[in-house]
């Protein structure tokens, strides 16, 4: 009776070990999944950002020049320029259409 106790644990505690070990080599997969799907994510929120530079380029490299005090002054005095002509523009239409009234 006491072999057989004996026996039986024994044989319980094998399979412990085996589930214990059953358990390790699942754990190690999911981790090794985990991380897998944890990379892919992170390279997908690069592309994700690549792609959302990739569709304001113009505006991204406007910034860049603008962020140059040298090209803000051009960029201002250019601005400036158009203002002027549109002014002239406008003046000289104005005064068209006074002299087409009389």
């Amino acid at each position: 009776m006491v072999m057989n106790s004996v026996r039986s644990l024994k044989s319980a505690e094998e399979s412990l070990r085996e589930q214990v070990e059953r358990g390790k080599k699942k754990e190690a997969a999911f981790i090794v999944a985990f991380a897998k799907k944890d990379k892919e994510i992170s390279d997908l929120k690069y592309v994700v950002l690549d792609l959302q530079v990739q569709l304001k380029p113009a505006a991204i490299q406007a910034r860049r020049l603008l962020s140059d005090p040298t090209m803000h002054q051009e960029y201002l005095r250019l601005k400036l320029h158009e203002l002027e002509m549109k002014l002239a523009l406008e003046k000289s239409e104005y005064a068209e259409f006074q002299r087409k009234q009389k």
